[in-house]
């Protein structure tokens, strides 16, 4: 009894010391009668933020636009989320936005794929059954020019696209075409990375394809400082094409797939990883010439993945340098479906994972689940610690797809919702799904804020010895816990980077408790070998 109490007094004062203040500042829904589907959002030079995604609502609810299919759909709003404009681009099919840009003017390319012939406001015409349809639009909403890229023989939809220094915009995607059109290479077999250049006119520079001899499905794309490229998605390719590792699991099971090029496109080194069983999306993000991954995963321990599973599928995020060696892998997740969207790097050191989740409390979940799924963002440190996390739901479906980083600890949520007025949900929603944006306001406590160095453990599992760096921060004390809460091991005056010895620990799963010169605590879980 006694080991039990200590316990829950351990951990109470463990999670004390790392506790926030979440406030909901503001949020919006809007939409129309049928389904509108927010995949972006996008901050302004004025402070402002765009909502993009598509639409198959007519003139209805919040909507001002008729509908010709499915369009593109931008709204944007004030700081105050209240809304400035709306701007439909339409073809008489089906035309879905992915992703945006705004440039130092103001104008505004849009990235999306068409099914369109010319009509309404497409005026090029297809190249497949599926293109690339880009939109460039001057700061008060007006096209400027559009141009659709593909190839004849199959299906072609974009993902991602980046602004270089020089104007000239690289958009990535997926292709199924051969040789044809605006596309200058063969299909691999399946689907295949694409990738091409546009100059600022939306001439295309050049275009590579990437694959294997099956299916290969990009997410996404992110830039190193020196311009390199970095291609992200999942595979279940075997070794063929540019694919040079085989599979993880079974021939069926898809694995993550990334892809390192100069900034001409050419490949340096491709890198396949994946457990036993499936893996797919594949946001990535880079810090410091680092590489973060953002999968979601069914496996247990196998391949490159080091923890089991959590529940159903999990965010599994992956660190590794720029040569495409893994540092360190973290499963994350509840008993349910847990599904990352999206990962990005906040506040300069804290990486941001933005997903939806359908788990109560469980594993590394903390909050009960509203009802079908909810927004679920976690926050970890670059060495995979764990700094806060939120669940943000309505009693219907809610599904988050990007969270954007207003200033420091102050984010917007965008995603789709079909909730009603309830949980956190403020308003009716006015169709199938509407787009919901929701402004958080994350107050960290004084002591996390006043630690402003990085805590690195290492190594972690431990053999013989390990040690603490902290940067500027002087150590006051450590304490080691086992999971009975019993105190094994205490050091005061510790030097950073002093190696300290776990010879006589047994194997299992311990908590380290720092406590520095300035009374701030900190704990950590490690793994004895």
């Amino acid at each position: 009894m006694k080991n039990i109490f200590y316990i829950i007094l351990f951990f109470t004062s463990s999670y004390s010391v790392t506790a926030q203040t979440y406030t909901i500042d503001n949020q919006v829904t809007f939409g129309g009668n049928q389904s509108d589907v927010c995949r972006l959002c996008k901050k302004t030079s004025d402070g402002d933020f765009i909502l993009g995604g598509f639409s198959n609502s007519g003139i209805s609810g919040d909507k001002t636009d008729s509908c010709k299919g499915v369009d593109y759909w931008l709204v944007k709003f004030n700081s105050s989320f209240i809304p400035q404009w709306q701007k439909s681009i339409r073809g008489n099919n089906i035309d879905e936005l992915f992703d945006l840009l705004i440039l130092p003017d103001s104008s505004i390319i849009l990235i999306g794929l068409s099914a369109s012939s010319i009509g309404y406001d497409k005026t090029v015409t297809n190249y497949g059954s599926n293109d690339f349809w880009i939109v460039k639009l001057d700061k008060n909403q007006n096209i400027i020019w559009q141009k659709t890229y593909g190839g004849t023989t199959g299906v072609q939809e974009p993902v991602k696209a980046i602004l270089r220094n020089n104007g000239d915009v690289l958009i990535a995607g997926v292709s199924t075409s051969d040789s044809s059109g605006t596309k200058t290479e063969n299909s691999r077999g399946g689907n295949d990375y694409w990738l091409i250049k546009i100059d600022t006119a939306g001439s295309q520079l050049w275009d590579r394809t990437y694959g294997g001899s099956d299916a290969d499905d990009l997410c996404n794309m992110d830039v190193f400082t020196n311009g390199d490229i970095l291609l992200s998605g999942y595979s279940r390719s075997p070794i063929s094409g540019e694919k040079t590792e085989g599979h993880f699991g079974s021939v069926n099971d898809w694995d993550n797939w990334i892809i390192k090029l100069d900034s001409n496109g050419n490949k340096l080194w491709d890198k396949t990883i994946g457990g036993d069983s499936t893996e797919q999306e594949g946001s990535v993000a880079i810090l410091n010439n680092k590489i973060y991954l953002a999968s979601v995963s069914a496996s247990s321990i196998s391949g490159l993945k080091t923890e089991n599973s959590k529940g159903g599928l999990d965010y599994w995020i992956i660190k590794l340098d720029s040569a495409g060696n893994v540092i360190w892998d973290k499963t994350i997740g509840g008993d349910q479906g847990d599904i990352p969207k999206d990962i990005s790097i906040i506040n300069g050191n804290r990486i941001l994972i933005s997903g939806s989740s359908s788990s109560g409390i469980s594993g590394d979940k903390n909050e009960v689940c509203r009802a079908n799924s909810d927004y679920w963002i976690y926050c970890i440190d670059t060495n995979a610690n764990y700094i806060w996390q939120k669940t943000i739901g309505g009693t219907g479906e809610d599904g988050l797809f990007t969270t954007l980083g207003m200033s420091p600890n102050h984010y917007i949520l965008a995603g789709y919702s079909n909730s009603g007025i309830s949980g956190e949900k403020t308003d009716v929603c006015r169709g199938n799904y509407d787009y919901w944006a929701v402004e958080l306001s994350v107050l960290l406590n004084n002591n996390e804020q006043n630690l402003s160095s990085e805590i690195h453990f290492a190594p972690n599992p431990v053999n013989d010895y390990f040690y603490i760096s902290t940067g500027n921060e002087e150590i006051f004390n450590i304490s080691i816990f086992n999971l009975l809460g019993e105190k094994v091991f205490e050091k005061e005056n510790y030097k950073t980077n002093e190696n300290i010895s776990a010879r006589k620990l047994k194997s299992g799963v311990y908590f380290c408790k720092i406590t520095f010169n300035s009374k701030i605590t900190k704990t950590l879980k490690f793994i004895k070998n």
